[in-house]
């Protein structure tokens, strides 16, 4: 990446040397976590869409390129090894797309009940879905019920809203799949890490909090760290305003 910036900073007013350096060290920045979230994705990973949410949940597609170069692909079956398109299923209107889904959507359902409903790959090459029985609380549901014999994807906790057979995820306020609700299972559809240094929260640190780093990005924290730590001793040479990282899957800027 070349910059046209003069070596001497002091060739510029503090205010535009700052802004620059911020503008430079976000680039990296970026770069770092999209190669860190692109090395650690995985096939058939379970995801809500973020940060704007919608009725469905989506599957990641098999055999991607990982930021290293390298491919990844998903576990054999039965000496199989599938290529799916990355797919989704609404749970407003019971649409499919991508993969070839078996479900059974229930046909009896309570306005305020809950359900958990589970995803499995299965040797055909097919994605099954499973409801649980409908309970009053969430937590009375066994989520060990929700799969069949292949390789088990992950659950989402639901909670109904029209008795046509329509869901909301749990902790949702509207009509929506929130990641929040959704359970990955790591050696399956998680990828390396069970995919869990997404961004999937927004993080605001500043230059004298930096070991919160870690708690809004789980998935590389000393890789992260370490960058922020370069970045102060870069911008204590040059800067002298406060200087904080906003982390978001929006985007991210240093300010």
């Amino acid at each position: 990446m070349s910059e046209t910036k003069p070596k001497d900073y002091d060739l510029w007013p503090n205010s535009d040397h700052e802004l620059f350096a911020k503008e430079r060290l976000t680039t990296r920045y970026d770069d770092m976590l999209d190669h860190i979230m692109t090395e650690l994705d995985g096939p058939l990973r379970l995801h809500a869409n973020f940060p704007t949410a919608d009725a469905k949940v989506y599957f990641k597609e098999t055999g991607f390129t990982l930021a290293s170069g390298a491919k990844r692909e998903l576990s054999p079956l039965n000496d199989q090894i599938f290529t799916i398109a990355a797919s989704s299923v609404d749970f407003q209107t019971q649409a499919t797309t991508g993969a070839t889904f078996v479900v059974t959507w229930p046909v009896t359902n309570t306005v305020g009940q809950f359900r958990k409903v589970g995803f499995t790959l299965t040797s055909a090459g097919e994605i099954e879905i499973v409801f649980s029985t409908q309970e009053a609380t969430i937590g009375a549901i066994d989520p060990g019920v929700l799969f069949v014999d292949g390789i088990p994807l992950g659950y989402i906790d639901l909670e109904c809203t029209d008795s046509a057979g329509k869901w909301k995820s749990d902790s949702a306020g509207t009509n929506v799949i929130l990641n929040n609700d959704i359970h990955r299972f790591a050696s399956s559809g998680g990828g390396g890490g069970g995919g869990a240094a997404y961004v999937e929260k927004s993080v605001n640190i500043s230059s004298s909090t930096t070991g919160t780093l870690v708690t809004g990005i789980s998935g590389q924290p000393d890789i992260i760290a370490r960058f922020w730590d370069d970045t102060l001793k870069e911008w204590n040479e040059i800067g002298t305003a406060s200087l904080n990282l906003n982390i978001s899957p929006t985007g991210n800027s240093i300010d």
